[in-house]
C-alpha cells in the first residue's frame, strides 16, 4: 500500500507544480498607479510659452525645471519631487529652453545669445555664443548637440565649448528652412529633430521628424505632419500635433516607426509659429506638461507709453503680424495670420472698424504711403520662390496694382516720399538676407543697399529719407546699424549689447530697438551729420512675438508712445504645470508595446 501513497502524493505534488507554473506563466505585475498634480509658478511668475521649450524634468523624474518670468524677465526655477516650492537659480535671466544632463546634475539653457550650462547648486558657465537657437539636446559622451539659428542645420559641440561640428545640413532642392528641437537617442546612433520648410515659415504643423545617423550624416524620414518628437524607454515616440500629443511604436536601431501613430494627451500648450511644444518625459515615467492648445499664437493690441504702462486695444485676440500706424496715426495696417500666410487688413482706430484689403493668405509686411491714401504689401508664393509687390487704395475701393516681380523671398520695409522706390528685406536662402531697393518704374533692377555674407534684415527709413537702420549678425549677434543713404553711405553701429527691430522717432531724432525683453531708446543727431548716444533702457517686458518679416511694434507718429503686439491675456497668464506619475501606464495602454 505504500506505493499507492507514495505515488498519489507525487500526483498531488506534480499537479501544484503544474498549476503554480501555469499561474506564473499567467501572471502579470499590477500596473502602477497613475498619480496627478499641479506644480504653481511662484509669486507672480507666469510661464514663458513663447518661441521656446518652457520646461523640462530630469531623467530619473526627481527634478523640474521650467522658465518663467516676472517683470518681463525670464529665470529658470527648479523644483525637486520632495521640495515645497520652486527656487529660482541665481544669474539665469533671460533664460530659454531648459535641458538636463543624462545624469541630471546639469541644466542646459539659452540666455544671451549663448548656451549656458549650471549645477543645480553651483555656478553658470558658458559653453557656446549662438544666434536665436532653435533646440539643445545633451548627450551621453558630454557633448550636446544644437541648432543655433532659426535656419540652419545642427551642430555638435562639448559641453565644454570645444569643437563644435556641424552634422546636418539643410537641403535647399527640398526647401528646407530649419532643422531644430533635436533629441540624441538613447543608443547614441542617431538624433530625431523637425524639418520645417520655407513654405511655412510661421507653422510647423506640416513639418516632418527627421533621424540623421551621426557617423555617416545619413538622413531618414520619420514622421510627417509633426513636431518636437521625444522618444521614451517604453519603444515610442512622443510628438506634438494639433496642440496635442500623439504616440507611435519607434525602432530605435531601425529608425522606423511601427504601426499607426494614436493621440494620447489632449490640450497639450505650445507656440505653432516655432513648433515648440511644453512637454517633457522621464525615463521613469513621469509626464510633465503645460496644459493648454496652441493659444500661444492669440495676441492682442497695445498701446505703450515710455514707462511700459500698457493699455489695451478694443479688438479681438488673434494671431496679428506685421502692425504698421498710418501717418496721421489714425488706423492700422497689420497682417492676419502668419507673414507670408495671412491676409493684410486696415483697423480705424477712432472708430473700432477693420477693413479687409486681400483675400489670399500668402501675404506680408504692410506698409503706407507717406500720405496714408495707399498701401504696399508684398505676395510671396508658397515655395519662396517668387514674391510680388502691390499697392492697394486703403479703403480697399479699387483693386490691387501689382508693380514687381522678384525672386526669392521680399519683405516690403518702406517706401520713399514720392513713392518712386521701395526698400526690402531680401531674402536669398535660409542664411543670407540684404537690404535692397528697387525703383517702382517698369523693367527696374534691383539694388543691395546693404550686403555681405551676413544676414542683414530689419530694415526701417527715417520719415526724411535720409537714415536707414537695420540689424545684422556680424558680430554673431543681432546688432543695430545706421547707413547714410546719401553718397558718402557712412555706417554706424548704434548697440552695444545686441538689438533687433529698429525704428525711428517721427522727427528722426531717436531711434528705438528690441534687446530680447527690453525696450531701448537711442538718441541721435541726424544733421548735419550723424551722431548717436548711448542706448538707454525704456522698459522692460517687450515681447519677441515677431513673425518671419520680423515686425512686432511701431511708433505713434503723433505722440511718445508705441503700438505693440503682446500675448493673448488668457496664455501671458499661465502659471500652472501638470505633472502625471507613471504616465507610461497610460501611454502602453493607447499604444501597445510590441
Amino acid at each position: 500500500m505504500g506505493w499507492i501513497v507514495a505515488g498519489a502524493l507525487l500526483v498531488g505534488l506534480l499537479t501544484t507544480l503544474a498549476f503554480v507554473i501555469a499561474r506564473f506563466r499567467t501572471y502579470r505585475p499590477s500596473p502602477l498607479p497613475i498619480v496627478r498634480y499641479e506644480v504653481q509658478a511662484p509669486g507672480k511668475a507666469t510661464l514663458a510659452l513663447v518661441r521656446w521649450p518652457a520646461l523640462a524634468i530630469s531623467p530619473d523624474g526627481s527634478t523640474l525645471a521650467f522658465v518663467a518670468a516676472a517683470d518681463g524677465i525670464n529665470h529658470l526655477y527648479v523644483r525637486r519631487r520632495d521640495e515645497n516650492e520652486p527656487r529660482v537659480l541665481p544669474g539665469t535671466e533671460g533664460a530659454a529652453e531648459p535641458v538636463f544632463s543624462p545624469n541630471g546634475k546639469w541644466i542646459a539653457f539659452m540666455a544671451d545669445f549663448a548656451i549656458k550650462k549650471v549645477s543645480l547648486d553651483g555656478p553658470i558657465s558658458t559653453v557656446a555664443k549662438v544666434g536665436d537657437a532653435r533646440g539643445i539636446s545633451w548627450a551621453s559622451d558630454d557633448s550636446l548637440i544644437y541648432a543655433p539659428e532659426p535656419t540652419c542645420g545642427l551642430f555638435k559641440i562639448s559641453a565644454n565649448g570645444d569643437n563644435p561640428q556641424e552634422i546636418s545640413k539643410l537641403d535647399e532642392t527640398k526647401r528646407e528652412r530649419t532643422h531644430r528641437w533635436p533629441q540624441v537617442l538613447p543608443n547614441g546612433k542617431a538624433v530625431i529633430f523637425t524639418v520645417g520648410a520655407l513654405d511655412s515659415p510661421d507653422s510647423y504643423e506640416r513639418a516632418n521628424i527627421e533621424a540623421v545617423i551621426l557617423a555617416t550624416g545619413e538622413r531618414r524620414v520619420v514622421i510627417q505632419n509633426a513636431s518636437m518628437a521625444r522618444y521614451v524607454p517604453t519603444g515610442h515616440l512622443v510628438f506634438a500635433r494639433g496642440g496635442s500629443l500623439h504616440a507611435t511604436r519607434f525602432d530605435i536601431d531601425n529608425l522606423t516607426t511601427q504601426g499607426t501613430s494614436e493621440q494620447v494627451l489632449q490640450g497639450v500648450a505650445g507656440d505653432v509659429t516655432t513648433g515648440a511644444t511644453h512637454f517633457s518625459i522621464a525615463d521613469d515615467g513621469t509626464l510633465v506638461y503645460v496644459p493648454g492648445g496652441t493659444g500661444a499664437n492669440d495676441r492682442r493690441l497695445f498701446w505703450s507709453d515710455r514707462s511700459g504702462n500698457l493699455q489695451p486695444i478694443n479688438m479681438p485676440a488673434a494671431q496679428y503680424n506685421d502692425i504698421r500706424i498710418s501717418p496721421d496715426g489714425a488706423r492700422v495696417a497689420l497682417l492676419l495670420g502668419s507673414s507670408g500666410t495671412g491676409d493684410v487688413w486696415v483697423y480705424d482706430l477712432t472708430r473700432s472698424t477693420s477693413t479687409r484689403l486681400t483675400f489670399s493668405p500668402v501675404n506680408a509686411s504692410p506698409v503706407w504711403s507717406r500720405d496714408g491714401k495707399t498701401i504696399y504689401y508684398t505676395e510671396i508664393e508658397p515655395t519662396g520662390f517668387f514674391s510680388t509687390l502691390y499697392r492697394k487704395a486703403a479703403d480697399g475701393s479699387r483693386e490691387a496694382e501689382k508693380l514687381s516681380k522678384l525672386e526669392n523671398t521680399a519683405y516690403v520695409k518702406a517706401i520713399l516720399a514720392d513713392g518712386s522706390r521701395a526698400i526690402f528685406d531680401y531674402q536669398m536662402n535660409t542664411n543670407s538676407g540684404d537690404v535692397t531697393e528697387l525703383s517702382l518704374e517698369a523693367g527696374a533692377t534691383m539694388v543691395r543697399l546693404v550686403s555681405s555674407r551676413f544676414n542683414e534684415y530689419g530694415a526701417a527709413l527715417s520719415v526724411d529719407g535720409r537714415w536707414l537702420a537695420y540689424q545684422s549678425n556680424e558680430n554673431g549677434r543681432p546688432e543695430i546699424y545706421v547707413r547714410d543713404m546719401s553718397e558718402s553711405g557712412g555706417r554706424w553701429q548704434i548697440s552695444t549689447d545686441g538689438g533687433e527691430e529698429p525704428r525711428w522717432a517721427n522727427d528722426g531724432r531717436e531711434l528705438f530697438y528690441r534687446r530680447q525683453s527690453s525696450f531701448m531708446s537711442v538718441a541721435c543727431e541726424p544733421n548735419p551729420t550723424f551722431h548717436s548716444g548711448t542706448p538707454k533702457e525704456l522698459f522692460k517686458g517687450i515681447f519677441d512675438l515677431r513673425s518671419n518679416s520680423g515686425v512686432t511694434y511701431d511708433v505713434d507718429p503723433k505722440g511718445a508712445r508705441f503700438l505693440m503686439i503682446r500675448p493673448a491675456e488668457d496664455t501671458n497668464e499661465a502659471t500652472q504645470l501638470k505633472i502625471v506619475l507613471n504616465w507610461f501606464e497610460e501611454l502602453k495602454r493607447a499604444v501597445p508595446p510590441l
